[in-house]
């Protein structure tokens, strides 16, 4: 599927879900989650090919591993947690949505903390 077909598989959800949620919440939420489901499925095939061509960059640049990999890592936490975070909100569950988006972000902190270790040693190193 392409971007066309997700926006317009996006838009036909929304006025499905805008239709039935004064009747029939409960379908609302079926309807989104369900859509959510089938583009993020529709896009496996596209993430596969980045992360070949991802791959392919790595081997170029392998002394640069470890922040390859953090990078990846820190972009994949980024794209679930979104992922998350909107299917907390569609369900209405904003205080969810927001203890989910914390998460990510200290994850992302987490996984970025030897980077700026290793950073701020080089620096008083160049300092000092």
């Amino acid at each position: 599927m392409n971007l066309f077909g997700v926006v317009g598989a996006a838009l036909i959800a929304v006025v499905l879900i805008l239709l039935v949620r004064e009747y029939r919440p409960e379908f609302a939420v079926a309807i989104s989650l369900l859509t959510g489901v089938l583009i993020f499925l529709s896009l496996l095939k596209p993430l596969s090919d980045l992360m070949a061509a991802l791959e392919g960059m790595w081997q170029l640049f392998r002394q640069a591993e470890p922040y390859f990999i953090l990078l990846v890592k820190v972009i994949g936490v980024a794209m679930v947690t979104q992922l998350a975070v909107d299917t907390c909100r569609d369900a209405g569950q904003q205080a969810i949505a927001t203890k989910v988006e914390i998460a990510g972000r200290v994850t992302i902190l987490s996984l970025s903390l030897p980077l700026f270790q290793e950073l701020l040693a080089a620096a008083s190193q160049m300092i000092g």
